[in-house]
């Protein structure tokens, strides 16, 4: 019975980190295709028509 419980412990790990590295991977992916950021960017008042700054990559 205690072997039969390890057993069943060990396959659940298993899957859970199975499930984690494949997290792990699909995150890393998503980090490779994200576009690399905007070398500029206007930012807008809250009316969405005046402007308030246009923003640089050094900002």
């Amino acid at each position: 019975m205690v072997e039969q419980q390890a057993r069943a412990s060990l396959r659940q790990l298993d899957r859970w980190i199975a499930d984690e590295e494949r997290r792990e991977a699909e995150r890393r992916q998503a980090e490779e295709r994200r576009p690399p950021p905007p070398e500029w960017w206007i930012e807008r008042g809250l009316d969405r028509t005046s402007l308030v700054a246009v923003h640089t990559g050094d900002c």
